[in-house]
């Protein structure tokens, strides 16, 4: 069994499947689908063989974990947005505007978070959702 996140099931896992099925096509996969501390959670209990999910996997020091890629955070505004005409966005600009990116344990909000600290800055979370 290989438990993932739904963002990996979605976009990143279908052509690997597809190859996968056709090395071996005799192995019979199943795929359940949770959050990172859901992911976490099956793989201690013996329910999931393989994890496929956020840093979360990095953070738990009793799993082997492996990192598959990285994430790039970008910065999505609507065209007539004020940030447009900015050469370099900083994050003392983003601080002082609402976001939405996901929530708290969820693919590279950590890495979100610990910026902000880092800098000594809140961000203004409006909106955060899992996927």
């Amino acid at each position: 069994m290989i438990a993932t996140t739904h963002t990996q099931a979605r976009y990143s896992l279908p052509n690997v499947i597809k190859e996968f099925r056709a090395i071996y096509p005799q192995v019979r996969l199943v795929l359940n689908q949770g959050t990172p501390d859901d992911i976490v959670a099956m793989l201690h209990s013996g329910e999931a063989d393989i994890g496929i999910a956020s840093e979360q996997l990095m953070n738990d020091a009793t799993l082997a974990a492996f990192p598959y890629y990285r994430w790039h955070h970008a910065i999505m505004v609507p065209q007539q947005h004020p940030l447009i005409d900015v050469p370099t966005v900083t994050l003392d600009m983003l601080s002082k505007l609402p976001l939405i990116t996901y929530r708290q344990g969820i693919t590279g909000r950590s890495r979100v978070d610990r910026a902000f600290l880092a800098a000594g800055m809140t961000p203004d979370i409006a909106f955060s959702a899992q996927d």
